[in-house]
């Protein structure tokens, strides 16, 4: 209430002012009409300038009166009566004057403020309660300034640091693309050898780690992924980060990052009864050694490839649920470990990342181009989602999903043929019955051929998509720890004022 209590002190202040300083018009004998008028007047424009502070025309025009009408007594006795006072030399009245002036001046001052404050309140304040869509889902509201990534939404284009995100994944490597959203620059050779060091550094090596990742390993595989990843965390004793070195806090946070494939691996091998493949991380590059891993085979250097283009596509994505709750977080001062383990948890919901899977049951039961548009009207008018299409930013055809399709097509990976009759398929089925909607593919239609392609097992497909997004989330915390702020918004509160 500080900034109401300053605007009703400056009016009354300015009331005062235009009151006492006019001592030439005070002299003469002037009508309570014209005092009245020139006090109004320019009282008035005081509550103008009020308006678009408080958007309350109520507040601000008592704000204006009543600074209005101080101003006017003033005029019309303390000043009159300390001019005769003071020409008579009579101070016990001087003195009596002014003291009876500051107290018609409290008065005034706290009855303003006591009426003044709730106005306010139950004005701005009220309509925020009466339009809670407007916030629903933070659209549009900007959390954070960032240099990462740019989604724009009406033009159907993502850019890394300054750099086209589908061209990044046709020319360079995942880790090349993590050096850049990490560091800020796209590397050097020397760079990129110190850099996928780093990271293949960050897998889980000691025997301790190693025992605390398959204690986790227990139940559907992205929650022991949550859960392996938050124990070694708690091995590696990362602790909060404040009034720390924000270099220290970023390496913490690329060690977690770099062991992500490792822990997914590890935790499916556990899950699945079997040992790891001896060769297992003995790749080059993050998409070799997962591959290697989850596959439990030598992969064809074009599905690493594809594979990795996928890793380039989705390593970042703006300010999306799971990099909004691993930056809120951090925000708390938290450890790298506990915003990294909340960003996984983010994932577990099927809106955000969780798509892929029902794509391949889609294309299980559907089987045959022939059935498609059958089975995907069906579904549309029963009033069931359907996975692939449709996303919360862009309002055309997802960037990456046209790039992973492209990339599909040229290397005829699995079942492209059914895909592209479900797509088509889909597409017009949801322009007929949803007209006026943009409901295009999205990234994780085309990410379940990629992956399906690649032979990543179907429970895997998120926990994958967790492992791209690494490279985001630890960008994302190295940002927010240098300019860090507490994330604290606000809710529209929609329940009653007074309990009845």
């Amino acid at each position: 209430m500080g900034d109401a209590f300053s605007l009703v002190l400056a009016a009354h202040l300015i009331g005062d002012f235009v009151a006492q300083t006019d001592w030439q018009a005070a002299n003469k004998e002037t009508s309570w009409r014209a005092d009245l008028a020139h006090v109004l007047t320019y009282h008035l424009i005081l509550a103008v300038l009020v308006l678009p502070v408080w958007h309350d025309w109520r507040a601000a025009l008592f704000l204006g009166i009543s600074a209005s009408t101080h101003a006017f007594v003033d005029r019309r006795w303390p000043t009159r009566l300390l001019l005769g006072s003071t020409r008579s030399k009579n101070f016990a009245a001087i003195w009596g004057v002014i003291a009876a002036d500051q107290a018609i001046h409290l008065s005034v001052l706290a009855i303003s403020f006591y009426w003044v404050v709730p106005l306010r309140l139950t004005g701005k304040e009220r309509r925020s309660m009466e339009e809670p869509d407007r916030v629903s889902g933070l659209d549009d509201v900007v959390v954070a300034a960032t240099e990462l990534s740019l989604v724009d939404g009406e033009a159907g284009r993502l850019v890394y640091r300054g750099h086209d995100a589908t061209e990044l994944a046709e020319t360079r490597s995942f880790e090349e693309v993590w050096h850049l959203l990490f560091v800020g620059h796209l590397p050097s050779e020397g760079e990129l050898r110190a850099f996928r060091e780093r990271v293949r550094a960050g897998a889980p090596t000691s025997r301790e780690e190693h025992e605390a990742v398959r204690r986790a390993a227990s139940g559907e595989p992205l929650s022991a992924v949550r859960s392996a990843l938050s124990a070694l965390a708690s091995v590696r004793e990362l602790r909060p980060w404040l009034e720390r070195s924000p270099d220290g806090v970023g390496d913490e946070a690329l060690g977690l990052g770099g062991a992500m494939p490792s822990l997914v691996a590890l935790v499916h091998a556990e899950l699945a009864g079997g040992p790891l493949p001896r060769d297992a991380f003995d790749g080059a590059t993050v998409a070799e050694r997962y591959l290697a891993a989850v596959t439990g085979r030598a992969v064809p250097e074009s599905l690493t490839r594809t594979l990795d283009r996928y890793l380039v596509l989705t390593a970042d994505h703006g300010m999306n649920a799971s990099t909004f709750v691993a930056r809120s977080v951090a925000s708390t001062g938290a450890d790298v470990g506990a915003a990294l383990v909340a960003a996984v948890a983010a994932l577990s919901g099927p809106l955000h990342g969780g798509a892929p899977g029902p794509v391949l049951d889609m294309l299980d039961e559907i089987r045959e181009p022939a059935r498609a548009r059958d089975w995907i009207s069906r579904r549309v008018r029963e009033g069931r989602r359907i996975m692939g299409f449709g996303h919360r930013v862009y309002r055309t055809e997802d960037p990456r999903a046209r790039t992973l399709r492209r990339a599909a097509l040229a290397g005829g990976l699995g079942r492209t043929d059914l895909a592209v009759a479900v797509e088509q398929a889909a597409l017009e089925v949801l322009v007929e019955l949803k007209p006026g909607r943009p409901l295009h593919t999205n990234v994780e239609f085309w990410s379940a051929v990629t992956f399906e392609a690649c032979g990543v097992p179907r429970p895997l497909f998120t926990a994958t998509f967790a492992t791209s997004r690494m490279a985001g989330w630890t960008a994302h915390l190295s940002e927010q720890v240098r300019h860090n702020r507490l994330v604290r918004p606000r809710a529209a509160y929609i329940g009653p004022l007074v309990a009845t």
